[in-house]
């Protein structure tokens, strides 16, 4: 087979799911650039995942929220639920108009995942709030191996009782199992990132505690460290 790439081809953790798990879906949309159902499945991720990157941005005080033209919409698990699924009340009101409709799975599916909201974002919210405000949040990297270009976003990163912690966040049941978690590259592409911007950020390095061992962290590895803590 020859693979045929323009100088703009790159790698992200997407794209290597797709050529790892089902070479037919990556040809049709990275190849054919054919466009893929949008399953409800994806909707909903892409939803919460919103919810957390903008998490922090948009807590704020009771009076703040009480503001039309504040920024902060919640300052407490009810009233972050109430935004959540206004929210999503907005999702499904675009999806009537638009010209790819969501692939529900089941009929009142969207009214389920609504009811639903409820049970998921009053302790989502407690976790964030537990958790703090992190050190980076949807971090970008762009990297070369070999000639090859790698890029993506990390969710989070923190320090946690003095580790590097990277974070993943997934909603999805089916996905995150035992498989996931010992195979999936996603993590080990977000490892590398990651190092790539600590060899080559100085004030990443800093803020991260590196400065004058980074070699030490490293392990004399070229682009992974076993330093840092990888979770879903």
């Amino acid at each position: 087979m020859v693979r045929i790439k323009s100088k703009k081809f790159y790698w992200s953790s997407s794209r290597v799911n797709s050529a790892n798990y089902c070479g037919m879906r990556y040809y049709l949309k990275y190849m054919l650039g054919k466009e893929e159902l949008r399953l409800s499945a994806y909707v909903k991720g892409s939803f919460l995942h919103s919810l957390i990157e903008n998490f922090w941005d948009r807590l704020g005080t009771p009076e703040e929220v009480a503001k039309k033209s504040s920024s902060k919409k919640y300052f407490d698990a009810k009233s972050f639920v109430d935004y959540a699924r206004r929210k999503w009340q907005r999702i499904i009101i675009a999806d009537e108009e638009a010209d790819q409709h969501i692939a529900w799975t089941y009929d009142n599916e969207k009214w389920i995942i609504r009811g639903n909201l409820g049970p998921i974002c009053s302790p989502l919210f407690d976790y964030l709030s537990k958790e703090g405000r992190p050190l980076f949040a949807e971090l970008p990297f762009d990297f070369k191996i070999d000639g090859e270009r790698f890029t993506g976003r990390i969710d989070e990163v923190r320090i946690i009782d003095k580790q590097i912690v990277l974070t993943d966040y997934k909603s999805g049941k089916p996905w995150v199992g035992e498989m996931k978690l010992d195979f999936d590259p996603q993590l080990t592409l977000y490892n590398a990132g990651l190092c790539s911007l600590i060899l080559f950020n100085p004030n990443i390095a800093r803020v991260l505690g590196l400065e004058g061992r980074i070699e030490e962290f490293m392990h004399g590895n070229r682009f992974t460290s076993p330093e840092i803590l990888e979770r879903f």
